[in-house]
């Protein structure tokens, strides 16, 4: 994947409002649930959630996750979409964490204002690192024709 195609795909991400989290309960079961509260870094992504919450059961550290990224409206002959399939790390160290709590705040002022506010201390910070991006641009043709796929 080129340079310039990895910025797409970067830019793309950024202007998601709203993604997919896909997960794997301890049952062997996937889940699949809407998330906004994400941020972008590159080609990273990301997120937090409540301690106690399911995501943050399946995912634990390091799980395999699968991110989605779609933009709302589009037409079917230039549809685009992202998959980014990576491993989800929970951030413990303090750098990383102000790092994430950084970029976290920076799209979103809710989660801004809980962090001045101090209320983070039930949260984990997860940033996904990818091992996988589809890109999916029909402009460029149709099924595997619109389709490439990096690897690291």
């Amino acid at each position: 994947m080129s340079t310039e195609l990895q910025q797409t795909v970067a830019d793309y991400i950024g202007k998601t409002r709203v993604s997919a989290l896909a997960t794997v309960r301890a049952d062997g079961v996937p889940v699949i649930r809407a998330i906004g509260g994400f941020a972008p870094d590159g080609l990273e992504i990301y997120f937090s959630t409540a301690k106690t919450s399911g995501k943050a059961a399946q995912i634990g550290d390091g799980a395999p996750v699968s991110f989605y990224f779609q933009h709302d409206g589009q037409e079917i002959g230039t549809f685009k979409y992202v998959s980014l399939i990576g491993r989800a790390s929970a951030l413990k160290s303090e750098p990383d964490r102000q790092k994430a709590i950084g970029i976290l705040s920076a799209r979103s002022p809710r989660f801004k204002a809980r962090a001045e506010k101090g209320e983070l201390e039930d949260t984990v910070l997860y940033r996904v690192t990818p091992a996988e991006i589809k890109y999916l641009d029909f402009a460029k043709g149709p099924g595997a024709a619109g389709v490439q796929i990096l690897k690291f």
